[in-house]
């Protein structure tokens, strides 16, 4: 049983046209199929996710005023809806309690051949979890379904501002005190305890132990004088067996990394580690069904900001711990951190956007080509220094390492600082158009400047060495199968070397901005070099070259001034996170 869909209206900064976030599924077999990574600005609503989950399942103490949305009419309620898929039969007939599995099944209802069970809270009736009636198309209350409801699955949340101290605490409701509660209780059971269990009794309450007789002049004083004062009666000091929780509250965990020393005297990197280690074997023990071993009870769990005091080292690590663990389990993190956002797994990313006017937007990657690039290495193009464009609102890319080098340093030069925080290369000109859609799936401006030859198909050979040439045209001949005729291979390279025009995707237009014309993609940000590549128009130090000085100087200054007037204008009312 799995979260497949939630649905957020007017709960803090989600508002009532919200529409409903769709989230991975684990399948059991592929590495991240149940992971779920939420990304964007801070401010954006991705924590709100995990607080309204939350809601859902237990309900506030909070005043409704402090968690509704301030845009939200006085009428409009608070809302979150959640659907479950999976094998919802089996869960119940697992872990409901017997006089509410008939309750709950009434409830499930099937599309496709696969089970869905829908469930709100709303702030018209807060104290009540509501089920869907699939037939009637509507909410209905039971009585007392909220306890047994929330034993059908469990949930953990790590929040950014959790102390790790006070996960790995060994209190009544921390990880180490619930993971030792259940070790504790199968304990009870056995010689080791029963043999403990016998000796505190005769150490604290056998009348001939030495305590005893030591208290035996204090009981009789004490009784003395109740007698003197109040009448006859007995009065001894009995001691209660402690529960046997109340051994581990002053537990503490030692650390020994070279240094053997307490959890709570390490560094908060460590200490946080240490925590999210503790989680996972949490999360094993407490899926584990009490008679079933291949039955496990749906636990998901949240994790706010992982990459808090870790190394970036150790945060790959847990991510690839969670990848694992989420083949079989649903897991959701918040983050601010790139390494969490793997090439080949940019199926599992949320990206969260909220627009000036305050309406939050979750973008994924839905398009079936760009899906098998990404997963599959078709024609790569999305590389690790790629990750950071899921933390920018705004990307400019380039062909190569030459052209980031030196239009960096033009922008440094004609105060365009601003253009160098959004900078991306690409391979060559060919994935222009992949990063366009892919800027396009995730709400990203998308801006390009490339070369001359995007728009027609010059032969690569023209700007090879000799030696790469002559490779290039035995290879050419040998594909040809041609016989060396010198007027047939002329005929020949002649067609390879003829300008055509690129597809459609490539078609070019010249346009007139302030008096200076320049070359672009029709209907596209893709800004095409007029008179070759960029060595044809920087130096290596980011200045205009000699050849046709002012006629380039122009171009370049009103492709930059547009695309510096676009991110000012954006940029005016919000922070934009800068590429890495």
């Amino acid at each position: 049983m799995f979260i497949k869909t939630l649905l957020i209206k007017n709960y803090k900064c989600f508002n009532n046209d919200t529409k409903p976030l769709e989230f991975n599924l684990p399948d059991g077999q592929t590495a991240g199929s149940g992971l779920n990574i939420l990304v964007g600005e801070n401010n954006s609503g991705k924590s709100t996710v995990f607080e309204a989950i939350a809601f859902l399942r237990d309900g506030t103490k909070k005043n409704i005023d402090d968690i509704k949305n301030k845009q939200a009419n006085k009428t409009d309620n608070i809302s979150v809806e959640l659907i479950f898929s999976g094998k919802i039969s089996d869960v119940i007939d697992n872990y409901s309690q017997q006089n509410k599995k008939d309750v709950f099944k009434k409830y499930i209802y099937t599309d496709n051949n696969n089970e869905y069970f829908k469930l709100t809270r709303t702030s018209a009736d807060i104290k009540a979890i509501q089920l869907w009636d699939n037939e009637d198309n509507v909410f209905e209350n039971q009585a007392g379904i909220d306890a047994p409801l929330k034993k059908l699955f469990e949930t953990n949340f790590v929040w950014s501002d959790t102390n790790p101290n006070d996960q790995a605490a060994f209190g009544s409701t921390t990880i180490c005190g619930n993971l030792l509660k259940e070790i504790a209780s199968k304990f009870e059971e056995t010689d080791d305890y029963k043999n403990f269990s016998s000796e505190f009794h005769n150490t604290f309450n056998n009348e001939h132990s030495g305590l005893r007789k030591e208290l035996k002049s204090i009981e009789k004083r004490t009784q003395d004088i109740f007698a003197e004062q109040f009448g006859d009666a007995v009065i001894s000091f009995h001691f209660n067996e402690l529960k046997i929780d109340s051994f581990f509250k002053n537990t503490k965990i030692e650390i020994n990394d070279g240094v053997s020393t307490f959890m709570e005297e390490k560094g908060s990197g460590m200490q946080r580690s240490v925590a999210l280690a503790l989680l996972q074997v949490y999360a094993e023990e407490l899926v584990k069904h009490p008679d079933e071993t291949t039955t496990k009870k749906p636990f998901y769990l949240f994790i706010d900001e992982p990459e808090i005091c870790l190394h970036p080292q150790a945060q790959t690590k847990l991510y690839r711990a969670l990848l694992e663990l989420s083949k079989n389990q649903q897991i959701f993190l918040t983050t601010h951190s790139p390494y969490f956002c793997f090439p080949g797994l940019i199926e599992q990313v949320h990206r969260f956007k909220k627009s000036k006017d305050n309406v939050i937007t979750v973008n994924k990657l839905v398009d079936e080509k760009l899906k098998r690039q990404l997963k599959n290495n078709e024609n790569r193009c999305f590389f690790f220094r790629h990750r950071d464009l899921f933390f920018s609102n705004i990307a400019i890319f380039v062909e190569g390492v030459n052209d980031y080098d030196r239009y960096l340093k033009y922008c440094e030069n004609s105060d365009k600082n601003i253009l160098s925080e959004h900078f991306y290369m690409m391979n060559g000109c060919d994935p222009t158009i992949f990063f366009e859609n892919f800027c396009k799936q995730f709400n990203i401006d998308f801006y390009a400047l490339v070369d001359k030859d995007f728009s027609v198909e010059r032969s690569k050979w023209v700007r090879g060495n000799r030696q790469r040439f002559i490779r290039d045209i035995k290879e050419f001949i040998q594909a040809k199968d041609i016989n060396f005729d010198v007027d047939k291979f002329k005929e020949e390279m002649e067609k390879e070397f003829a300008e055509r025009p690129r597809t459609n995707e490539r078609k070019i237009e010249e346009i007139e901005i302030k008096g200076v014309k320049i070359t672009k993609v029709q209907n596209k940000n893709i800004f095409v070099l007029k008179h070759g590549e960029v060595k044809d128009y920087l130096n290596e130090n980011g200045t205009v070259v000699e050849d046709k000085k002012e006629e380039k100087e122009k171009e370049l200054n009103t492709i930059f001034d547009y695309i510096f007037n676009q991110i000012k204008e954006k940029t005016a009312s919000a922070v934009v996170a800068p590429a890495v």
